[in-house]
């Protein structure tokens, strides 16, 4: 243990009181990476956990056609392990058809170089992180029978896994007469569904092997572990 200038020993308050401060900021900061009434998944088989706000419906795996809303294209596919689709009225009578994030295992790409090639297009990929993990990500878009979609796409090669998180709409892009469609204004679902992309954390893929393993929560502990040093 550490003595102060005076000599004296340093009191419980004054060793725990930083340590009761840090531990509060570091809290403070994973809570704010979830808004207020956000609602959390976390896969069983896969070890993930990713947040949605209360008009976005969850499919443990790929949607059947009967369950999820129907579009021309959907967004979430075979290789889809968790679905969230917006399920709300914001957008009725504009040419929006579909809008969410799909959570896709890409088992093809068994090396991060097979990984990180998304298609884009012309478009460069790009790389970021997202909960301490490296992402690549690019827009991504198409069109089929009148119908188009498009929007960005992140993946990360994870304990020899390639995730991807594609954040996609359908809409319809067919000619209508003036008035026939309202105009989508779809910049506050565009946030959403990037805000959901930004909550996904990965913790094991056994969750009963012991704690789960948040990598910005490691952030905060050797500095804490420092600060314990007396």
């Amino acid at each position: 243990m550490k003595w102060n200038a005076s000599g004296s020993k340093p009191t419980i308050r004054s060793v725990l009181l930083p340590i009761v401060m840090l531990t509060s900021i570091c809290e403070l900061g994973l809570a704010g990476d979830i808004p207020l009434g956000w609602q959390t998944y976390r896969s069983p088989d896969y070890g993930f956990s990713l947040s949605y706000p209360s008009d976005f419906k969850v499919y443990a795996g790929t949607p059947s056609y009967e369950e999820a809303q129907h579009s021309m294209i959907p967004i979430c596919e075979r290789e889809t392990v968790a679905c969230f689709e917006y399920s709300g009225g914001a957008y009725k009578g504009t040419r929006l058809q579909a809008a969410g994030v799909a959570v896709n295992v890409l088992r093809a790409a068994r090396t991060e170089q097979q990984c990180a090639a998304i298609d884009t297009g012309s478009y460069p990929v790009r790389k970021t992180r997202i909960g301490g993990l490296r992402f690549y990500f690019g827009e991504t878009g198409g069109a089929a029978g009148g119908t188009a979609i498009g929007g960005p796409v992140y993946r990360t090669f994870h304990e020899g896994t390639c995730f991807e998180l594609a954040a996609l709409f359908v809409t319809d892009n067919t000619e209508h007469e003036p008035g026939e469609v309202r105009k989508l204004d779809a910049v506050k679902l565009e946030k959403q569904l990037d805000r959901i992309v930004h909550t996904i954390r990965f913790s094991g893929r056994r969750p009963s092997s012991g704690p789960a393993s948040d990598p910005s929560r490691a952030a905060c502990l050797p500095f804490a572990i420092r600060r314990f040093q007396i």
